[in-house]
């Protein structure tokens, strides 16, 4: 119980903090001007206007949770390195596995936040309608989310033993990679190179498949996601998450942090 208190108390932390940081704003305000565009291109064509809008709006809050994963969860644990305050937090009874997990829930929370935020911000202009409100945009929201858990987590899994810069570069790379992944295992099939195929086959074991948790196609066609298929999303989404904050405990713990 205690534990748990620990964890809780340094994700309550991280979640002031972050909210505080001036990047959100920017984020904020770049995603609701992307948003309101979307309305402008959605009025060029009556027959679309609603597939163009909630398109680009969903594509600027998808784009405003990536950036928030990636570019503030590379500096959320090397930053506290840098200040030293990491060592007044450790010489408490705080174990570093509490440390890393309360970073990554509180972290978690304010991606939660923005894209709840925007979400809400993309339905007051889609939901004027005459057809109602698309509520298969609930599947591509919910993506979103599974797909922040997994770039967080690298994020401060990798963001422990290098700088920022370093963490962004190599956490964008995955992100390229991982949504060409379906391509790649496309054209590796029809390639008679049995390197290149299994290239393609250990890529997948190696990188998470993005596109799991892409379902914009979805809301822009008012399609259901098979059940089946959602399951299997949520599911990988928790091992490849679980995976990445193992890996950054163990990181942390043969970190020196003195």
């Amino acid at each position: 119980m205690n534990s748990l208190k620990l964890v809780f108390a340094v994700a309550k932390n991280s979640y002031k903090e972050i909210i505080r940081d001036r990047i959100l704003y920017g984020i904020l305000v770049f995603t609701v001007l992307l948003i309101g565009l979307s309305r402008v291109m959605g009025g060029l064509s009556f027959a679309e206007q609603e597939r163009i809008i909630v398109d680009f709006g969903l594509a600027g809050v998808h784009i405003s949770v990536v950036i928030l994963s990636v570019f503030t969860g590379s500096s959320l644990v090397s930053k506290e390195f840098e200040k030293r305050t990491v060592l007044t937090l450790l010489v408490r009874p705080l174990e570093r596995y509490q440390y890393i997990c309360g970073k990554f829930i509180g972290f978690i929370a304010v991606i939660a936040s923005l894209s709840i935020g925007l979400f809400a911000v993309l339905i007051l202009i889609t939901g004027a309608f005459e057809n109602g409100f698309n509520f298969t945009m609930l599947y591509t929201l919910h993506g979103f989310i599974l797909e922040s858990l997994v770039l967080a987590s690298l994020t401060i899994a990798f963001s422990i033993y290098s700088k920022p810069i370093i963490s962004v570069s190599f956490v964008l790379g995955v992100f390229i990679i991982g949504h060409w992944l379906d391509n790649l295992n496309y054209f590796a099939k029809s390639s008679e190179s049995k390197v290149f195929r299994f290239m393609a086959e250990i890529s997948n074991y190696i990188f998470p498949n993005l596109e799991l948790w892409n379902w914009k196609s979805q809301a822009v066609n008012r399609e259901i996601v098979p059940f089946q298929q959602f399951l299997n999303a949520n599911y990988n989404a928790i091992a490849w998450t679980g995976i990445f904050l193992c890996v950054a405990v163990l990181l942390f713990r043969k970190k020196d942090c003195a």
